[in-house]
Parts: structure tokens; sequence; C-alpha cells
């Protein structure tokens, strides 16, 4: 490796030392009225239902109090059957990530913070991420639990203690320690469902009670995640994965369409290049990600932070592991 490579190396484990995430802003939404969706008639309080024949099942919307009252008519009066709540899903929060290089253990620590808008109605209590590795260690604040739930490939933060994140607070704290390095996956904030009042019981009615429950629960988004360590490393498809989920960073708002044209050239260069034989050495693949990265920084600031991490981060895996890289020969 020539003086120029170790240096520009060294330049990036420094600049790679801690990456910030923003987030992006996701918020719930209250259900509307004057609808029927799934067998159940959404109507304004103070509107007459529609044909029960049609939609049995009647969810009146109170927008004073965000309360959602459930009865069934033909099966008892609204007055001696009915559930009233509001829905957990009646907030907006920023989730913000932060993704921190461990040179001495090899290590990244993915570190979470939910911040909850001053005028959210619901406080937070869940927090989910997809589950895509065995982590080396978990980070959970006071007053919260970790675990992994391996059935629905997610693993979840939670809090039965009077720890829950009302409008206008934040919680850190949440996250975990991996080898694995960055990946795009989605992440669910779920509120505190809350039950004002409640008379009679029913197993049809305790069933359609969850169903709505669980479609209001939660709010879903894309952020930052350890994916699996690989046992090796084929070029090509390694620099597709970062080329070709621009898309994602785009919709997703880490990155405007404007840079995604100005950078999409350079990463796919990177991409095409290692599909010719005559490239397939240690030497020119250091040259040319050193390349691509110099090329790539005047628009670091450009970029919201999970398109930094997954972007730079992954780049700098590969020279961080060139030992288990293995080239691959394409027609």
């Amino acid at each position: 490796m020539n003086s120029r490579i170790v240096i520009f190396c060294l330049t990036i484990i420094m600049f790679s030392s801690t990456v910030f995430a923003t987030g992006k802003s996701i918020s719930g939404e209250f259900p509307k009225g004057n609808q029927i969706i799934d067998g159940v008639q959404y109507i304004n309080k103070g509107t007459q239902p529609f044909d029960l024949d049609q939609a049995s099942v009647i969810a009146e919307i109170d927008p004073s109090d965000h309360s959602v009252t459930l009865t069934i008519p033909s099966i008892a009066p609204p007055e001696s059957l009915y559930i009233r709540f509001i829905p957990s899903n009646l907030f907006s929060a920023t989730l913000s990530t932060e993704v921190i290089w461990n040179a001495p253990s090899e290590t990244y620590q993915y570190k979470y913070t939910i911040i909850s808008d001053q005028g959210s109605i619901t406080p937070i209590r869940y927090f989910d991420i997809e589950w895509w590795n065995d982590y080396k260690r978990l980070y959970k604040p006071e007053g919260w639990s970790a675990k992994s739930i391996h059935s629905r490939r997610v693993n979840i933060w939670s809090t039965y203690a009077d720890e829950t994140i009302h409008g206008g607070d934040s919680l850190s704290g949440l996250g975990y320690e991996s080898y694995g390095p960055p990946h795009l996956t989605e992440f669910e904030i779920w509120g505190d469902m809350k039950t004002l009042h409640q008379r009679g019981d029913n197993e049809w009615f305790g069933s359609i009670y969850s169903g709505i429950a669980t479609k209001y629960r939660g709010v879903k988004g894309i952020t930052i995640a350890a994916w699996v360590s690989p046992e090796s490393i084929e070029p090509v498809n390694w620099f597709g994965n970062i080329c070709f989920k621009m898309p994602i960073l785009v919709s997703a708002g880490f990155i405007q369409k404007d840079i995604e044209k100005s950078i999409y050239p350079i990463l796919y260069d990177l991409w095409e290049t290692f599909q010719t034989k005559e490239n397939h050495s240690i030497d020119k693949l250091e040259q040319k990600i050193n390349d691509v990265l110099s090329a790539l920084e005047p628009y670091y600031n450009q970029m919201e932070t999970e398109a930094q991490a997954y972007i730079f981060e992954n780049l700098k895996y590969v020279l961080r592991h060139t030992d288990i890289v293995t080239f691959k020969e394409y027609p």
C-alpha cells in the first residue's frame, strides 16, 4: 500500500469515528370518519351509522378528546357493550441514530434516541427494529427492557414502569454493540393505548378491538441498524447493494435527489469496475475505494447522517476487511 493510501486510510478512520443521524419525523394518524375498513364503519360523533347490514361494528370518532368508542348494536345496546379508548399512535416523533466505530474492539455502537414532539397526544412505550444480527451487547435505559423476539425477527425495547416518553420529552440509551456494518432497515415506535371506559364482554368484540388496536398501535420508518458480519465480501455484490439502495435513501428523505444524481455515477463506476477480471486485486480495490471516498467527501455534509453512515461506513468496512474479499468473474 503506497503512502497516499496509508494517509487517506488514517484520515477516514478519524472521519468515521462518530456518525450522528438526526432522523426524520414520523406521525400517526387519527382514524377518519365516514368510511368502512375491514367490516368496521368509522363515523364522526353525532352522525348516524351507515347500513348495519353492510358493517355491524361501529367505531365512533370524537376529535375533542381523540377517543374512539367501539360498539356492536346488533349484539347489544351501545350502553351495555362498548369500549372507549385513545389509539396508541397519536404522536409525532423523531428517531435520532448514532453510529460509532470502535477501532480497538473492531465493533460498531448503534445508539438510538427517541424524541417525542411537544404536540404528541399519546406517550411512547415501545421501540422495535428488525432483527438481523446476534449482538455483542444490548443497551437499555433505566426502566426499560430489551430483548430479541426471533419469531417476529425484531429486537424490542419496552417499558412497563412509568418511564413512557411524553410529548416534548426524549429518551436515549437504546441500542447495541455489534461487529456488523450499517444496513438500512425498518423500525416501529408504539404509543401507549389508553382505555377510558369499558362495559360488557364478548369474544368477537374483543377480537375486533384487538385488530383496531394493532392497526393504530404505532408508526414505522427507516433507519440504520447492524447487518450480519459477512464471512466473505464479493466487491460487485457489496458495491451494488450500496449503489442500488440510493432510491430508498431518497424516499426516506436522507439524501436529496440532486445529490443522488451527483454521487450515483461515482458509486456505479465502482460497482462496474470490479466486474472486469483485470481489476481483481486488493491493491486496485483499496486504490479505487479511496478514490471514491475522496470523490464523495464534498457531498458528505449535504447528506442526512443516515445516508452518511450507510454509504461511507460500508465502503470503509471493505478497507478494514480486505482479508475476506473474494473476487468473482462476470461474463
